[in-house]
């Protein structure tokens, strides 16, 4: 196995909705309310070059609470389980109590659009890999061709997901596998497509797939617009895994989408 770093965001989130994105694709979302503290990887999503880490925040229907605070570094790592990191760049929310955003301790950018506000800081990096292919990807416009496209892969992708059918499924899996590959430097294509675990997650016979639901669906348009994806209201993709007996306990098929031509492929 190649040596590659490990870039990981560090998140310290309390009483705020919010939405973070690297290069302008989500890795991570909060419904708001309680203390939230995580740490992964976003290897995936970076790339040589420039590079940006944003941080949408959305107050709710009485503001934001008095305690509503954000605070996410992007740091780089040589092994995921140590503890030393450099700083890369970072992004602090608290809420505004006279302050114009409550970003006022963040440099780089910073928006005020309907209902959120949006930082976002950019910084280069010479990253070992990228950029993706999809990078190179046509941009896409929010028409109703496009989401009729798209809603009809998510609906092919639920057949398989409810048919079990692993084969067709690692196939359509294939472009994000090999990006996988190189993200994590893993020595070949089978390794990469474990390390997705879509076969480990469909032979359990204790997950179920979910009706595709009849809810209208949100078309978002990421990645500079040559990314798509469907969300159902609470910002979930709607490719639903129930575990076990307990219906509390679910899991999501994410899938991203971007076009090359006339093919659609999953790029994340």
């Amino acid at each position: 196995m190649s040596t590659v770093p490990f870039y990981c965001v560090e998140v310290v989130a309390h009483d705020v909705a919010s939405e973070l994105r690297i290069n302008d694709v989500p890795v991570l979302r909060l419904p708001g309310g309680g203390h939230v503290e995580t740490s992964f990887d976003v290897n995936p999503y970076m790339q040589a070059g420039s590079n940006s880490i944003s941080l949408r925040v959305a107050p709710g229907p009485g503001g934001f609470g008095a305690q509503s605070s954000y605070a996410v570094d992007l740091v780089l790592k040589t092994d995921p389980r140590s503890e030393d990191s450099s700083k890369l760049a970072s992004l602090r929310f608290t809420a505004p109590t006279g302050a114009a955003t409550g970003f006022e301790d963040s440099p780089g950018e910073v928006e005020l659009r309907p209902g959120v506000v949006v930082a976002t800081a950019r910084f280069e990096q010479d990253a070992p890999f990228g950029p993706w292919q999809w990078t190179a990807a046509e941009e896409l416009e929010a028409t109703e061709a496009v989401r009729a496209q798209v809603l009809a892969i998510y609906q092919q992708i639920h057949k398989l997901l409810a048919d079990r059918d692993v084969t067709n499924l690692m196939r359509a899996c294939e472009g994000q596998a090999r990006d996988w590959q190189v993200a994590y430097g893993l020595p070949d294509l089978a390794t990469a497509q474990r390390a997705l675990g879509i076969a480990e997650t469909l032979a359990d016979p204790a997950v179920t797939v979910d009706d595709f639901p009849p809810d209208l669906l949100t078309m978002e348009l990421l990645g500079d617009r040559r990314l798509v994806q469907l969300v159902d209201e609470r910002g979930n993709s709607p490719l639903r895994l129930s575990l076990g007996a307990d219906s509390t306990m679910e899991g999501r098929f994410n899938v991203v989408l971007c076009r090359m031509g006339t093919t659609w492929t999953i790029a994340r």
